[in-house]
């Protein structure tokens, strides 16, 4: 359990954010008050690009490398777009 929700970040969402062109990723579309997505600082709106410095260009990816991990968000690096 992540504590949020992601879906595709849309090229129609990403030209919406401002977000420089091909961007890929997930979106934060749900945090959960007080889990781990909450804990680690992530917000509704956040653009995930990276997971434990790897690529992503969906949700599903990266759903896919934290299965792969025996903990979860504390636990890896990310990188992000903050709401923009």
């Amino acid at each position: 359990e992540t504590g949020m929700q992601l879906e595709d970040l849309s090229e129609q969402t990403a030209r919406e954010l401002g977000l420089p062109r091909g961007t890929r990723g997930a979106l934060v579309s749900i945090v959960a008050f007080g889990g781990p997505a909450d804990q680690a600082g992530l917000m509704r709106g956040d653009v995930i690009v990276e997971v434990d410095r790897k690529s992503i260009r969906a949700a599903d990816e990266f759903y896919e490398i934290v299965k792969s991990k025996k903990s979860y968000m504390p636990c890896f690096s990310w990188s992000m777009f903050l709401n923009y």
